[in-house]
């Protein structure tokens, strides 16, 4: 799991910016990065660099990369690389008191093969309660209820909305066209 600082690029030093931008750069060359990308973008390929083959990772982040011309370079290389499994929002409730920011946890797989990262199933979740009435649905104890969530989401193979959530469906090819 990785929580990178929610900074604005912008008030970075320039020494700072160019040593994350030299690290990105160096151990992945294939990750480009625009020069106006968020803070977190630049922590993503290092820190999945630690996964084996089939190695799980949560990333929580803003969810701007989402819909920013700069995520799209992120975006591009997560496809690359992994079975992105799915993003999950919230609406209702800030996931990080004192963050103005919308937040996204993103779960992934590392996968080398492309045929299966082009038949993976992602799962897009926008919560429509908070997560602690969510999981509540499931199970008085918190942890058997978030594998029980997990295990729910990654069930669904159908667009679903209720009043806990929205959940789309979008088969990971589709998402690369």
């Amino acid at each position: 799991l990785g929580h990178p600082p929610y900074v604005r690029r912008g008030v970075l030093t320039t020494d700072y910016k160019t040593f994350l931008a030299a690290v990105t750069e160096s151990g992945f060359p294939d990750c480009d990065l625009s020069g106006r990308s968020a803070l977190h973008c630049y922590f993503w390929p290092p820190a999945t660099s630690f996964l084996k083959e089939g190695g799980y990772y949560g990333f929580l982040t803003s969810s701007a990369w989402l819909d920013t011309e700069y995520g799209f370079h992120l975006q591009e290389w997560l496809l690359k690389h992994f079975a992105v499994l799915a993003l999950f929002e919230s609406n209702c409730e800030p996931w990080f008191t004192g963050a103005r920011v919308t937040t996204v946890a993103t779960l992934m797989r590392r996968e080398s093969d492309p045929a299966k990262r082009a038949d993976n199933t992602v799962r897009f979740v926008q919560l429509r309660k908070p997560l602690k009435e969510v999981l509540e649905s499931f199970d008085s104890d918190p942890l058997k209820a978030a594998r029980m969530l997990r295990d729910f989401v990654e069930c669904q193979n159908e667009n679903l909305l209720d009043d806990r959530w929205r959940i789309r469906i979008v088969n990971q090819h589709d998402l690369w066209k």
